[in-house]
């Protein structure tokens, strides 16, 4: 016995028309009248409950990504086979009304209409992603995607949809270039290469013509190598001789900083006496010890803070560094970001054998008020009892450290804590 169907009252989705059991008036001839007429804008004047947002439905389900195309069998439209293969389920679709943006006052409306277009752009997110990720290479007029990235992505994406954007491009190469860069730059080549992580550029005369003897033969060349290579790409169309240069994307300057830490690491591990002094000074509270020898190792680093990001994000950065530092010893029990007291501190360090604890909270010094910074650190370590998991620990001697970082230069504020017996 054949089924038999609704009235469609009320009902404004195609999807749920098609698979609901509903009549269904035919008017698919509408897309491709559209399609084959087109136009910047399309307004339909129809008056209230006359299928405006139903058609607006179907024409979302036809061309957008999530098309089924067996809501369209049988329908005129599915006759047009050339027109279903060019433009059935081919595209990203925002598709926004404006019935629930509705409100007690104008302010209401908006925060309405703010929310819904919110929750349709969110499907999309992950677009942004892959243009912040794989995007900024740039070929005379054309700009350009790298084409590896974004396949692997959408193939990953196919098996995990909430996966997030990865470095894809970094396991087709050793990215020894890059690495000879970075260790044989010197004072000007330094700040320059801050300036490009940071978002900024450098103009350079570019010499394609490079024999492989004449690669690392001096400076100026390896900046013709990392554009050829992809490392950099063009800002703008040449100055005379000279090109404008800039970081692709956040996959390329992710390989920057992945071996601007390795290279650290390996400078600061070469004068293994200098490095466990400087980290003895922290078991000894030597204040002014600590401070001179992270100022001197942040002059010496390439810093990879990002101007543009929020506060805690450059905060990272100078943790990271202390981190590794400090990371050196043996025999410390090193914790970064630890659940301690009422919060996570930054580092909390145990030093068993001398049975001294160390808590350690970086805060970034905007306009360089260091003061401000270092006491702020050392309020939130008193206030947030971080140092309960070292007392249970056993430590007798608890050092409070409150670091201070702006640019390339620090200041460091301590307290000393007794535990009674």
């Amino acid at each position: 016995m054949t089924e038999k169907l609704k009235l469609p009252i009320g009902i404004e989705n195609f999807k749920e028309m098609r698979t609901k059991g509903y009549y269904y008036i035919d008017k698919t001839g509408l897309i491709q009248t559209l399609l084959e007429n087109l136009g910047k804008i399309n307004l339909f004047t129809r008056p209230r409950r006359f299928g405006k947002t139903l058609n607006m439905s179907m024409l979302k389900y036809f061309l957008g990504k999530e098309n089924d195309s067996m809501l369209f069998d049988g329908l005129e439209i599915s006759r047009n086979q050339k027109l279903c293969e060019e433009y059935m389920g081919n595209f990203p679709v925002l598709s926004i009304t404006l019935k629930g943006a509705t409100g007690e006052n104008y302010k209401e409306a908006k925060t309405m209409l703010r929310r819904i277009i919110g929750n349709e752009a969110m499907q999309f997110q992950f677009l942004n992603a892959v243009k912040e990720w794989y995007d900024g290479y740039h070929f005379g007029n054309l700009d350009i995607y790298c084409p590896w990235d974004v396949v692997s992505y959408c193939h990953a994406l196919k098996m995990n949809p909430s996966i997030t954007p990865k470095n894809y491009w970094v396991n087709t190469s050793s990215n020894q270039i890059v690495k000879q860069f970075i260790s044989k730059a010197k004072g000007t080549t330094k700040n320059e290469i801050e300036l490009l992580i940071n978002g900024g550029s450098v103009k350079k005369k570019i010499h394609q013509e490079l024999t492989y003897r004449d690669l690392y033969s001096k400076m100026e060349n390896l900046w013709s190598v990392l554009f050829t290579t992809g490392y950099l790409t063009q800002s703008k169309e040449e100055d005379h001789e000279l090109t404008e240069l800039i970081i692709p994307n956040k996959e390329i300057r992710w390989i920057y900083v992945e071996q601007i830490q390795d290279w650290f690491e390996e400078e600061t591990l070469r004068d293994s006496q200098k490095l466990e002094a400087y980290c003895h000074a922290f078991e000894e509270n030597n204040v002014s010890a600590i401070e001179e020898g992270f100022n001197a190792y942040l002059r010496k680093t390439i810093s990879i803070r990002d101007t543009n990001t929020r506060k805690e994000m450059k905060e990272n950065f100078y943790h990271g560094i202390l981190l590794g530092l400090l990371g050196s010893m043996d025999g410390w029990d090193i914790q970064s970001n630890a659940e301690s007291g009422e919060g996570y501190s930054d580092i909390s360090i145990e030093i068993a054998e001398k049975e001294v604890g160390i808590i350690i909270e970086l805060k970034y010094a905007e306009k360089a008020a260091f003061d401000n910074a270092c006491q702020h650190a050392i309020q939130q370590i008193n206030n947030r009892n971080y140092e309960e998991t070292l007392i249970d620990a056993g430590m007798k001697t608890i050092y409070r450290y409150g670091i201070a970082c702006y640019k390339k230069r620090c200041k460091v504020l301590s307290e000393a804590f007794y535990v009674d017996c």
